[in-house]
Parts: C-alpha cells; sequence; structure tokens
C-alpha cells in the first residue's frame, strides 16, 4: 500500500504471460490504428500528443476482447472489488490500452467521476523506469515507480494523476481501467454501450 487511496499489487501474471500479453497488445493497438477514423473526435485532456489508443477509448472496451490474458486481468481486478465492495454496489468497467511511443505521455488529468464508490487503475504491461504521478487536494504528490505486472488501483477521489514521458525506443504498454457503479455509468447515456459487469 501506498497511500490509503492507492493500492498496488504485483506478480498477477509470470514473466511468459507478461510477454505473451505484450505481443497480443501490439496487436490491438495495429488494430485500433487500422480501424478507428483518425478525425473521430476525442474527449481526452491529457496533453497535447496522447496515444491514439487513448484517444479513442471512449468507443472500445478492451474487457470485452477475447483473449485469455485479458480475462485474466479483468479476474484479478474483479477479486479486489468484490474484496472491497462492503456496501454491494453493481460495478461496470471499462478498459483501454495505452500504447505510448517515444515522447509520449499523458498530462494532468482525472476521471470522469468524483465519487468515493469508484476507481481507476492501471495494469503495467512494460513500463520499466517510468513512473505515474498522484496529485492530491492537499498537494501532496505520490510518485508510483511503474514495474512490469503491477498493478494499481485507486478510489476516484478529487485528484489529479499524469505519467512520465517515454523515452524509449520500444513502446510502454498498459491497460488502464475505470469501475463505477450501475447509477454512475448510466447517467452517461452516450457511454452505456462500452461497460460490462464486474
Amino acid at each position: 500500500m501506498i497511500k490509503k487511496e492507492l493500492l498496488t499489487q504485483k506478480n498477477i501474471f509470470e514473466k511468459k504471460e507478461l510477454m505473451n500479453f505484450k505481443d497480443y497488445l501490439g496487436v490491438v493497438n495495429q488494430y485500433i490504428i487500422d480501424n478507428f477514423d483518425k478525425n473521430t473526435s476525442s474527449t481526452i485532456e491529457a496533453g497535447e500528443n496522447p496515444p491514439f489508443s487513448t484517444k479513442m477509448l471512449n468507443h472500445y472496451n478492451i474487457f470485452l476482447f477475447p483473449n485469455q490474458h485479458i480475462h485474466k486481468l479483468y479476474m484479478s481486478v474483479k477479486e479486489i472489488i468484490d474484496n472491497k465492495n462492503e456496501n454491494k454496489n453493481r460495478y461496470y468497467i471499462r478498459g483501454w490500452l495505452n500504447y505510448y511511443n517515444r515522447g509520449q505521455y499523458l498530462d494532468w488529468h482525472q476521471h470522469w467521476c468524483i465519487d468515493r464508490r469508484s476507481y481507476h487503475g492501471f495494469f503495467c504491461v512494460d513500463v520499466e523506469n517510468s513512473y505515474t504521478c498522484y496529485r492530491y487536494k492537499d498537494g501532496e504528490n505520490v510518485f508510483v515507480n511503474c514495474e512490469n505486472g503491477m498493478l494499481v488501483l485507486e478510489k476516484t477521489y478529487n485528484n489529479v494523476h499524469r505519467t512520465s514521458e517515454w523515452f524509449h525506443e520500444t513502446p510502454r504498454i498498459t491497460v488502464a481501467f475505470d469501475i463505477h457503479p450501475l447509477d454512475v455509468v448510466l447517467s452517461k447515456q452516450d457511454q452505456i454501450n462500452y461497460w460490462n459487469p464486474i
């Protein structure tokens, strides 16, 4: 535990599984590039040059892709949420791929529900020598030194976060997700097709 609202879990995947997952996400990234219109509007406010797969996050849910590694990640997140769901809320999840090339990063941003019943997280696939920084309302900055195979989960308090700029020739790869109660999902009528129960 890094902070009360910020949880990490390591070693969900074996090293070989993580390499296979990385290869699969390369295929997913290329699918998004080939099949999504570059002129599609994006509501992402996280800097001038976010990854294309991130800009398109409102148009797909990576947890609906049929793949054993996606399923394993989903089940790992579900187990954590089930253990934390004391009020028995009906939660829904939507995930997306962050596939950073050299020079890309996500600037300060927050996720659209500032609600103590909601969560945001990401899973590190290939991220070594990078970080994510969380800035809380009291001005405290919390740095998460990202490691391959690490899962990070936070309640969506009124905070912002950003990633470090990526300086390597090979891509930085994470799978990110939002988890909200059903009533919050239904308040976003234009996005309800992209959520599935967790």
